[in-house]
Protein backbone atom coordinates (compact mmCIF):
# COMPACT_ATOMS: atom_id res chain seq x y z
CA UNK A 1 0.00 0.00 0.00
CA UNK A 2 2.55 2.63 0.60
CA UNK A 3 4.16 1.95 -2.98
CA UNK A 4 0.54 3.12 -4.46
CA UNK A 5 -0.85 7.07 -3.47
CA UNK A 6 -3.87 7.07 -1.50
CA UNK A 7 -7.00 7.60 -4.49
CA UNK A 8 -9.19 10.46 -3.75
CA UNK A 9 -12.78 9.90 -2.61
CA UNK A 10 -15.36 10.01 -5.37
CA UNK A 11 -19.01 10.46 -3.77
CA UNK A 12 -20.97 7.76 -4.05
CA UNK A 13 -18.34 5.07 -4.24
CA UNK A 14 -16.09 3.08 -2.94
CA UNK A 15 -12.20 3.50 -4.55
CA UNK A 16 -9.08 0.92 -3.93
CA UNK A 17 -6.52 -0.40 -6.10
CA UNK A 18 -6.90 -3.44 -7.67
CA UNK A 19 -4.25 -6.01 -9.36
CA UNK A 20 -3.90 -7.26 -13.22
CA UNK A 21 -1.80 -9.88 -11.96
CA UNK A 22 -4.24 -12.07 -10.01
CA UNK A 23 -5.73 -14.97 -12.14
CA UNK A 24 -8.13 -15.97 -9.52
CA UNK A 25 -9.33 -12.51 -8.86
CA UNK A 26 -9.50 -10.94 -12.37
CA UNK A 27 -10.26 -7.52 -13.31
CA UNK A 28 -12.73 -8.91 -15.87
CA UNK A 29 -13.77 -10.91 -12.75
CA UNK A 30 -14.07 -7.68 -10.46
CA UNK A 31 -16.01 -5.72 -13.63
CA UNK A 32 -18.70 -8.35 -13.40
CA UNK A 33 -19.10 -8.13 -9.48
CA UNK A 34 -19.91 -3.96 -10.68
CA UNK A 35 -16.13 -2.73 -10.03
CA UNK A 36 -15.88 0.52 -13.06
CA UNK A 37 -12.35 1.85 -13.58
CA UNK A 38 -11.37 5.43 -12.91
CA UNK A 39 -10.46 7.20 -15.92
CA UNK A 40 -8.62 10.60 -15.29
CA UNK A 41 -10.99 12.88 -15.85
CA UNK A 42 -13.14 11.69 -12.55
CA UNK A 43 -10.02 12.16 -10.38
CA UNK A 44 -8.25 15.81 -11.51
CA UNK A 45 -4.59 16.26 -11.36
CA UNK A 46 -4.11 12.24 -11.90
CA UNK A 47 -2.75 12.45 -15.89
CA UNK A 48 0.22 11.51 -14.64
CA UNK A 49 -1.32 8.34 -13.59
CA UNK A 50 -2.83 7.31 -16.99
CA UNK A 51 -1.95 4.04 -18.89
CA UNK A 52 -0.80 5.35 -22.34
CA UNK A 53 -0.54 1.25 -23.16
CA UNK A 54 -2.53 -1.69 -23.47
CA UNK A 55 -5.91 -3.47 -22.23
CA UNK A 56 -6.68 -0.46 -19.60
CA UNK A 57 -4.94 2.28 -21.88
CA UNK A 58 -6.85 5.72 -20.45
CA UNK A 59 -7.35 4.48 -17.31
CA UNK A 60 -5.37 5.63 -14.03
CA UNK A 61 -2.72 2.92 -12.84
CA UNK A 62 -0.05 2.36 -11.53
CA UNK A 63 2.43 -0.28 -12.55
CA UNK A 64 0.21 -3.52 -12.77
CA UNK A 65 -2.23 -1.84 -10.30
CA UNK A 66 -5.19 -0.26 -12.00
CA UNK A 67 -7.71 2.63 -9.88
CA UNK A 68 -11.27 1.22 -9.87
CA UNK A 69 -14.35 2.54 -8.56
CA UNK A 70 -17.71 0.42 -6.90
CA UNK A 71 -20.97 2.24 -6.15
CA UNK A 72 -21.21 2.00 -2.04
CA UNK A 73 -24.41 0.28 -2.46
CA UNK A 74 -22.81 -2.73 -3.70
CA UNK A 75 -19.79 -2.40 -1.49
CA UNK A 76 -21.71 -2.37 1.55
CA UNK A 77 -23.77 -5.50 0.31
CA UNK A 78 -20.13 -7.06 -0.81
CA UNK A 79 -18.97 -6.65 2.95
CA UNK A 80 -21.72 -7.60 4.54
CA UNK A 81 -21.98 -10.90 3.00
CA UNK A 82 -18.13 -11.72 3.24
CA UNK A 83 -17.75 -10.11 6.80
CA UNK A 84 -20.49 -10.79 8.29
CA UNK A 85 -23.60 -12.97 6.83
CA UNK A 86 -21.21 -15.72 5.89
CA UNK A 87 -19.20 -16.06 8.97
CA UNK A 88 -22.51 -16.17 10.94
CA UNK A 89 -23.69 -18.95 8.96
CA UNK A 90 -20.91 -20.66 9.76
CA UNK A 91 -20.74 -19.62 13.54
CA UNK A 92 -24.79 -21.54 13.10
CA UNK A 93 -23.26 -24.47 11.76
CA UNK A 94 -20.96 -24.75 14.19
CA UNK A 95 -23.58 -24.34 16.66
CA UNK A 96 -25.77 -26.73 15.39
CA UNK A 97 -22.69 -29.25 15.34
CA UNK A 98 -22.39 -28.95 18.87
CA UNK A 99 -25.81 -28.95 19.59
CA UNK A 100 -26.04 -32.17 17.90
CA UNK A 101 -23.13 -33.70 19.58
CA UNK A 102 -24.52 -32.61 23.07
CA UNK A 103 -27.56 -34.23 21.79
CA UNK A 104 -25.53 -37.72 20.93
CA UNK A 105 -23.72 -36.85 24.39
CA UNK A 106 -26.97 -37.11 26.31
CA UNK A 107 -28.35 -40.20 24.40
CA UNK A 108 -25.24 -42.43 25.49
CA UNK A 109 -25.43 -40.78 28.88
CA UNK A 110 -21.80 -39.18 28.71
CA UNK A 111 -21.86 -35.35 28.67
CA UNK A 112 -20.19 -32.60 26.33
CA UNK A 113 -18.58 -29.69 28.12
CA UNK A 114 -19.22 -26.34 26.17
CA UNK A 115 -16.65 -23.35 26.81
CA UNK A 116 -17.24 -20.09 27.39
CA UNK A 117 -16.19 -19.54 23.06
CA UNK A 118 -19.88 -21.94 22.46
CA UNK A 119 -21.89 -20.25 24.41
CA UNK A 120 -20.47 -16.36 23.02
CA UNK A 121 -21.25 -18.12 19.43
CA UNK A 122 -25.04 -18.30 20.62
CA UNK A 123 -25.13 -14.40 21.00
CA UNK A 124 -26.24 -12.55 18.02
CA UNK A 125 -23.61 -10.01 16.80
CA UNK A 126 -25.01 -6.07 16.09
CA UNK A 127 -25.63 -5.00 12.87
CA UNK A 128 -22.42 -4.52 11.32
CA UNK A 129 -21.47 -0.82 9.13
CA UNK A 130 -18.97 -1.05 6.95
CA UNK A 131 -17.58 2.63 6.42
CA UNK A 132 -15.53 3.43 3.34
Amino acid sequence: QSALPDLPQIPGYHVCWLTTTNPRDSIQNRMRLGYEMIKPEEVPGWEYATLKTGEYAGCVGVNEMLAAKLPSRLYQRFMRETHHDAPLREEERMVGDNDSMAANARASKTRLIEEEGMAELRQAPPKPIFDD
